[in-house]
């Protein structure tokens, strides 16, 4: 009987190694989807520039605007020892 719980006990071991490393992969996926996003945008931005400039000029400042206002309100905090 003890056999079958230490099995139990190493599947479980199993899938939560897996689970730790799915959330890795999640973690790489959604950066690579803000990094795509960015791009994206910046091109957006870019090509509105150089068929109407006012307008390319709006856009950029509003991005910025937003950026600095994201990386001003979600600063980011070092872990601290407890």
């Amino acid at each position: 009987m003890e056999i079958i719980l230490l099995y139990w006990d190493d599947l479980d071991d199993l899938l939560g190694a897996l689970r730790l490393r799915g959330e890795a992969v999640r973690r790489r996926l959604i950066r690579l989807f803000k990094l795509l996003v960015m791009v994206i945008a910046a091109g957006g931005i870019v090509l509105t520039a150089l068929y109407e400039p006012p307008l390319g000029m709006a856009a950029l400042t509003s991005a910025f605007v937003a950026a600095l206002y994201r990386r001003v309100t979600n600063p980011r905090l070092r872990p601290t020892a407890a």
